[in-house]
């Protein structure tokens, strides 16, 4: 009988793969919105971080009062409507600066007077955009930040 052999050569190849750093110019990152924090990272890209607790209330407020201010003044509905809703906004912001040094169930308290007055404003603007005071789409920019704004503070609450 004759014998036989059997070689097996096995050869292994080695890949390399290498991949570009994402470029980003931290000015490019802006996503144009003041409510998050942006950044770029060399290896995903932009970032845009939701800010939270309370810078997140308060930049969510001064949006509201940015485009109350900056708005045409006949689509929020005049010059009195205009400041009726200011005033609403800035006492959120003032119990909002206020409730950061409090803890516990003072906390708690505040917090619920805050949302008790963004809901307040959110009401006064569904009331003029029904009565054709506010513009429609203004209204819903509008009430999108305060809905923005009450979820903040959901999240706040102890």
């Amino acid at each position: 009988m004759p014998q036989t052999s059997t070689t097996t050569t096995t050869t292994t190849a080695s890949t390399t793969t290498t991949t570009t750093p994402t470029v980003c110019n931290p000015p490019d990152c802006d996503d144009g919105d003041a409510c998050t924090d942006d950044h770029c990272d060399p290896s995903s890209g932009c970032v845009h971080v939701a800010r939270t607790g309370f810078d997140a209330v308060t930049c969510e407020l001064d949006a509201i009062s940015s485009t109350l201010v900056t708005g045409p003044i006949d689509k929020v509905g005049g010059p009195t409507l205009q400041a009726r809703l200011l005033k609403k906004i800035d006492r959120a912001h003032k119990h909002t600066d206020a409730a950061r040094l409090l803890t516990g169930r003072r906390l708690e308290g505040k917090v619920h007077r805050i949302e008790a007055m963004v809901t307040s404003f959110a009401r006064s603007v569904m009331r003029a955009q029904a009565r054709g005071k506010v513009d429609p789409d203004l209204a819903g920019h509008l009430l999108d930040l305060a809905q923005r704004a009450e979820a903040a503070l959901r999240a706040i609450s102890p």
